[in-house]
């Protein structure tokens, strides 16, 4: 603001113009320059709204592509012998349509020449051969062994075969308890000098544990033979009436595995490196809570 002080009436209003008209161009500046800033900021979010539509394609190209990689490497390196329907699920519930057909011969397999393939065409005593077999006669009761014309008693004259089966039976689990018999000598008893003998009992599989040779190789071939997880094998033992924790089986396979299968997995290795090439599946896993080794390095089974 202009003070007047020593300055005439007319120099005071001439210097007030000045002022005014120098404020007035500063606005009509400053008007210019918001407007071309709005103009800037629209063209900014113009080009924002373009970026983010580019982004979401992108996106969406990324996803495609990450897909088609993922079924890409399935198609090289995963499973072959496991093929899936048409529409990409697995025949899970509809197996027994998809495999039936009428008139099915029960194949068997044959061993020619070290190779053992499947003869569509064979007898059925082949199926059955290496399977114990049972006969089972079916007999008339003693009581009702009268003849119908004569009321005279019947008697066996021979047998008639009918038809034959494979009979499964369940598994079932026994508890043995185990007891040492204690032995004494009579005679040294009376000399006051007492002999003991004990029952030689046989070793544990596993110390200090319920398990025995049969559980522990069952929970083992069904694992990595039929591979049944250990969760499925709870529900299994649980049915047959016992309380077996997954937590339980998985310590019988480590253990085991250290105690009697660390010389075998020894022996095994010195006889492979003996040759001159070898064939291994590089598929890695991840192992938690190893000694001494990162939960993000690569292990091979």
């Amino acid at each position: 603001m202009i003070e007047k002080g020593n300055m005439t009436d007319a120099e005071f209003i001439a210097a007030l113009i000045a002022e005014n008209q120098a404020a007035s161009s500063n606005m009509k500046k400053l008007e210019r320059e918001n407007r071309m800033l709005t103009e800037k900021n629209r063209h900014l979010e113009k080009e924002k709204d373009k970026l983010e539509i580019e982004i979401e394609c992108l996106k969406r190209d990324n996803h495609i592509y990450l897909e088609a990689l993922i079924l890409s490497k399935h198609r090289i390196f995963g499973k072959s012998s496991e093929h899936t329907a048409d529409e990409g699920q697995q025949s899970f519930f509809n197996e027994s349509e998809v495999e039936y057909t009428e008139k099915s011969e029960e194949p068997v397999s044959k061993t020619v020449k070290g190779y053992t393939r499947k003869s569509p065409k064979t007898k059925r005593d082949e199926l059955i051969k290496n399977i114990e077999t049972e006969i089972i006669n079916c007999t008339i009761p003693e009581e009702e062994q009268i003849c119908p014309r004569c009321g005279s008693q019947m008697k066996v004259i021979g047998k008639k075969y009918i038809r034959e089966e494979v009979e499964l039976i369940p598994a079932k689990l026994v508890v043995k308890k185990y007891y040492s018999n204690t032995y004494s000598c009579k005679k040294c008893e009376k000399r006051n000098m007492p002999v003991f003998l004990h029952g030689l009992v046989p070793a544990p599989v596993l110390p200090h544990s319920l398990a025995s040779a049969s559980t522990v190789s069952w929970v083992i071939y069904q694992k990595y033979v039929n591979a049944v997880p250990l969760y499925r094998q709870e529900k299994d033992w649980e049915r047959l009436g016992y309380s077996l924790s997954r937590t339980t089986m998985a310590n019988w396979v480590i253990r085991c595995s250290e105690d009697y299968f660390s010389r075998f997995v020894a022996r095994l290795k010195e006889e492979m490196l003996k040759e001159k090439a070898l064939h291994c599946d590089e598929t890695y896993v991840k192992v938690l809570r190893e000694k001494d080794v990162s939960a993000n390095s690569k292990q091979y089974m």
